[in-house]
């Protein structure tokens, strides 16, 4: 008694009911799986059921639409009973293994009365599609009415009652009662029709007066609105939410806001993210560009990831701090391990906001007094937004000459060391001549000024140097390219160099210049590097002024041509050589890379 008690006293009896069971009713739920969801349920036009058996036949308008074959259409005609009507189709039922009991129609009514109607039965239908074998069972009803049959008489024996059950259980008894069992015509009503209605007030046990036929309006619903009355939404309220503490952040109502707005606060929670972990996290968008877009107006591009810039990150009281961080995140995009000493020499805050600073973008390496960048580098985005990465190469830069302004910091006296010394390597490998006349020109004018103006042309020509050697080595390894795949390997060759180097910020019309100067010629979209020195810079021209319009050329075109330049025989050895370099096999043709053809 104790324990029912205390069972009672933890699951108390809320509210009480009664509840009404209809048997009168034969319940059948049907069940379509070859049907789509959103098919036409009103192009019944017949009905017929078998109780005791359990069996419904429905026949369907055929649907003459696009997919309807006219012409299988005939041929099955031909080959069927010409009087049947081939443009309905026949359903018929199969009992599923449900367990049929288990299962009832059940619904408050409006009084709060539980009514509940128990089903019949549960089943599935399928096309029957008799009328392919009509000729079939024609001849064989030919061939029964031409043979006669030998009757044998049998005395009926005293059956036991395993014979019996075993007789009730067998198919062909089942198949007898079947047939025995004559079909009853039903009238298929639409679902919103007054004799539908009728028919649904039966499930509601009547309470007199008290009956009310607004009880039955979900059954005329949609299954739209049926599935939102079972599960009705859930009202937002805002104002009664609880504001979450600010190192909290919940991802449901962030999804709820505008895209930039996610895309902040996801960058000041999380510190430092990759671009594919955004595009998992906001909501709403789809888009990868747009998403790109969104990113650049709010953060910053260090080592393939994105951080939220300072301005945005601090508020009014914390303002002085901008500056200091971005000289941080300038330092990270020059490399990925920094030293707190250098920074604290560099920057005039106090150490512990000093380390705040660094937390945002880094952790510490322990007793080495290092900072290493929170995140690997992401490659994957370098190499897909090259345009990005130079766009960002070109913020970076301007953020570095604004530093210089308000840190009162030389920024670039690592970079001139770097290129003083490479200076200094070029002029001892000089000849005597050319050191007398640099000499004699400092004699002749102002030192600063020639010193200056030295720097930069010796600069400029280490620009075009490096340029020009980066492209040599690019195009000899991969001997066609187009434009927009040097620009990529350059930018993929700038993600691994400091900021500042000598190659950052080639413009388009710089880089045709230097790839020109390189020995590649342009031939349609593409570059085909044509000067190695190896012999076959002959081939390589006679390629090209075989390939028609298509970027496209035989070898036996080829062969001609060189034995109509050099006067000689052609070897096919060295011509294929050639051809597998510059260009993509497709059967006897052969097809330049990189052009649109291949």
């Amino acid at each position: 008694m104790d324990v029912k008690k205390e069972e009672d006293v933890e699951d108390p009896i809320v509210e009480e009911r009664n509840v009404y069971l209809n048997k009168q009713l034969m319940m059948y739920l049907l069940r379509f799986p070859l049907r789509p969801a959103n098919s036409d349920m009103t192009s019944f036009c017949s009905a017929k059921i078998k109780p005791k058996q359990r069996e419904v036949e429905l026949e369907s308008r055929l649907e003459e639409n696009s997919h309807y074959s006219k012409t299988k259409a005939a041929e099955i005609a031909c080959n069927s009973n010409m009087d049947a009507d081939i443009r309905r189709i026949a359903l018929s039922s199969s009992i599923t293994n449900a367990n049929e009991g288990s299962y009832a129609v059940a619904f408050i009514s409006s009084d709060g009365n539980f009514n509940l109607c128990p089903v019949t039965s549960i089943l599935e239908m399928r096309p029957s599609l008799n009328y392919l074998d009509s000729e079939r069972r024609s001849k064989d009803e030919v061939i029964t009415n031409d043979t006669e049959e030998k009757v044998s008489v049998h005395y009926a024996r005293k059956e036991s009652d395993a014979a019996k059950a075993k007789r009730l259980a067998s198919y062909d008894y089942h198949m007898k009662n079947k047939a025995k069992e004559r079909w009853i015509s039903l009238d298929y009503r639409k679902a919103d029709s007054r004799q539908a209605v009728a028919e649904r007030s039966l499930l509601v046990r009547e309470m007199g007066d008290n009956f009310q036929s607004q009880s039955l309006e979900w059954l005329d619903t949609t299954p739209d609105e049926y599935a939102k009355k079972l599960l009705p939404a859930v009202e937002e309220e805002v104002e009664s939410h609880t504001p979450l503490p600010y190192h909290m952040l919940s991802l449901s109502q962030l999804r709820t806001r505008p895209l930039l707005d996610q895309v902040k606060q996801l960058l000041r929670q999380a510190k430092v993210m990759k671009f594919s972990q955004l595009q998992t996290l906001v909501g709403g968008c789809s888009d990868s560009s747009t998403l790109l877009w969104q990113v650049q107006q709010v953060g910053l591009l260090i080592q393939g990831c994105w951080v939220l810039k300072s301005e945005i990150l601090y508020d009014e009281s914390q303002k002085h701090l901008v500056s200091p961080r971005d000289f941080v995140l300038w330092k990270f995009v020059q490399s990925r391990d920094i030293l707190r000493k250098d920074l604290a020499q560099a920057l005039k805050i106090s150490p512990d906001q000093l380390k705040n600073v660094l937390l945002t973008v880094a952790r510490s390496k322990g007793v080495t007094r290092h900072w290493e960048f929170l995140m690997d580098t992401d490659k994957d985005f370098i190499d897909n937004h090259p345009e990005t990465v130079h766009k960002q190469q070109r913020q970076w830069i301007a953020k570095q000459q604004e530093l210089q302004k308000i840190l009162n910091i030389d920024l670039t006296t690592n970079q001139k060391r770097r290129r003083q010394s490479s200076t200094r390597i070029d002029d001892d490998t000089k000849s005597p001549k050319v050191r007398s006349r640099h000499t004699s020109g400092k004699s002749q004018e102002s030192p600063a000024i020639d010193a200056k103006s030295l720097n930069d042309k010796l600069t400029e020509v280490d620009r075009e140097k490096s340029l020009q050697s980066f492209i040599k080595i690019l195009m000899t390894n991969h001997h066609v390219l187009s434009l927009t795949e040097i620009r990529r390997q350059l930018n993929m060759k700038l993600a691994q160099l400091d900021a500042g180097h000598p190659l950052t910020c080639v413009s388009e019309v710089e880089l045709e210049e230097a790839v020109t100067k390189a020995g590649s010629k342009k031939f349609g979209q593409v570059f085909v590097m044509m000067e190695y020195g190896d012999g076959l810079d002959i081939i390589r021209q006679c390629v090209l002024d075989k390939m028609n319009k298509d970027f496209k050329v035989r070898i036996g075109l080829v062969k001609e041509r060189v034995e109509e330049v050099t006067g000689k025989p052609a070897n096919e050895a060295e011509c294929k050589r050639i051809l597998k370099d510059m260009c993509s096999s497709r059967g006897s043709l052969w097809v330049l890379k990189n052009s649109v053809s291949s």
